[in-house]
């Protein structure tokens, strides 16, 4: 579902168990053999933005008042997931814990995405 310009929050599991890139969909998706499994996957260019000063952890997600009810926390961080609802709450932690990735991430706040 995601289109060129989306940002794509990269979440690494143990031992660091946080999200800890922001990375950019540079071009179309195309289904092709995969090079990790047997059978095909999607493949797009993705370039990384940046890398986050302060990761967020799951923990936090976990103890955060909206977003632990989320499917993407309450799922423990599996799979592809769809969390445009939560970037609002998303990039005020980012901005919180790091005024440079906010800076960085300003053409992306979710007032200017409000309006596209």
């Amino acid at each position: 579902r995601a289109r060129v310009g989306d940002l794509m929050l990269m979440y690494r599991c143990r031992p660091v168990s946080a999200i800890t890139d922001v990375y950019r969909l540079e071009g179309n998706q195309q289904r092709k053999p995969a090079e990790w499994r047997a059978g095909e996957c999607y493949d797009a260019p993705v370039r990384r933005l940046m890398r986050l000063k302060s990761p967020i952890t799951l923990l936090r997600l976990k103890e955060h008042r909206l977003l632990r009810t989320s499917g993407f926390v309450r799922g423990n961080m599996q799979g592809v997931r769809q969390i445009s609802d939560y970037w609002p709450t998303l990039f005020q932690l980012i901005a919180v814990d790091d005024s440079v990735a906010a800076k960085r991430l300003a053409k992306y706040s979710p007032e200017r995405m409000s309006r596209m």
